[in-house]
């Protein structure tokens, strides 16, 4: 499992039950953790997936209208 992924999780989100993690890392862009079976991580593994990330996040909040 990548370690550093759920301590920065840990971090992040301190509150939140880390009860069940599964990794997906065979992805060619990113890697994937889903906790508890309904949160979804992503985590770029090239600078331009970081950068098309935070593009994502941007519009979701667009679109979201914070």
């Amino acid at each position: 499992m990548k370690i550093i992924y759920v301590e920065r999780m840990r971090e992040l989100y301190a509150y939140l039950e880390l009860n069940q993690i599964q990794v997906n890392d065979i992805g060619q862009y990113n890697d994937v953790l889903i906790v508890n079976d309904t949160l979804v991580f992503r985590f770029p593994k090239y600078i331009k997936g970081i950068k098309k990330l935070e593009k994502e996040v941007m519009v979701n909040l667009l679109l979201k209208g914070v």
